[in-house]
């Protein structure tokens, strides 16, 4: 995977969780398999989405919550650290898609 994505991917993310919150959800890591840890929000962070191979990464930077969903159940993507706050983040991990939920 490209340097690219990855930025690309923490740039997103950031940006939401500005606009969409306000910067009112805990920092993260997100660890790829296959890549860096990408760091949201600055401080410490609550929690941290950890990816265990190259599909679950290529799930991650695809942000969609459903396939995130799958690799987690998969056994391909861990949360650590406070669940709750990785929980309550949702709104910034996922796109809005209204053709999907129609």
């Amino acid at each position: 995977m490209r340097q690219r994505s990855f930025r690309h991917f923490q740039e997103t993310l950031e940006g939401r969780r500005g606009r969409r919150t306000n910067g009112h959800v805990p920092s993260f890591v997100v660890g790829f398999c296959e890549g860096p840890e990408v760091p949201i929000g600055g401080g410490d962070p609550a929690f941290e989405i950890v990816s265990t191979s190259k599909e679950a990464d290529e799930a991650l930077l695809s942000l969609d919550l459903l396939r995130w969903a799958e690799m987690y159940l998969c056994g391909q993507v861990d949360v650590r650290g406070d669940f709750d706050a990785a929980m309550a983040s949702r709104s910034i991990l996922s796109d809005f898609r209204p053709l999907l939920w129609a």
